[in-house]
Formats: C-alpha cells, structure tokens, sequence
C-alpha cells in the first residue's frame, strides 16, 4: 500500500510538470508565431524596396539616354 501512495505522488509531480511544460510551449509557439509574421512583413518590405530601387535605376538610366536632336 505504501508504494502505491508513493506512486500516486509521483503521479501527481508528472502531471504537474506536463501542465507547466504545456503553458510554457504554449507561450513560445505564440512568440515563435509573432516572429514568424514580423519575418513575412520584413520579407514584404524588402521586396517593395528592391521594387522601387528598380524602378528608380530605369529612370536613371532613361534620363541619361540621349535624345534626339530637333531640327
């Protein structure tokens, strides 16, 4: 009987810290996921910038070109 009421405690420890482990992941797959989104919106930025530094060089470049000459 006394070995059962130890394992009934240990029973009782295990569940505890799987209860705790669950709140803990809980919270760093919730970190995890807003890192995610602020990767995505970075992501979307950094593309809009190559878009635009794009834009901005054929510019650049069609104001170089020369133009042709009225007579």
């Amino acid at each position: 009987m006394t070995r059962l009421r130890e394992h009934h405690g240990e029973t009782d420890d295990l569940t505890s810290q799987i209860s705790q482990d669950r709140i803990e992941m809980r919270a760093e797959f919730s970190a995890l996921r807003a890192d995610i989104a602020t990767a995505r919106e970075m992501r979307a930025l950094h593309q809009e910038l190559i878009r635009r530094l794009a834009l901005l060089q054929e510019a650049v470049t069609a104001a170089r070109k020369p133009r042709p000459r009225k007579k």
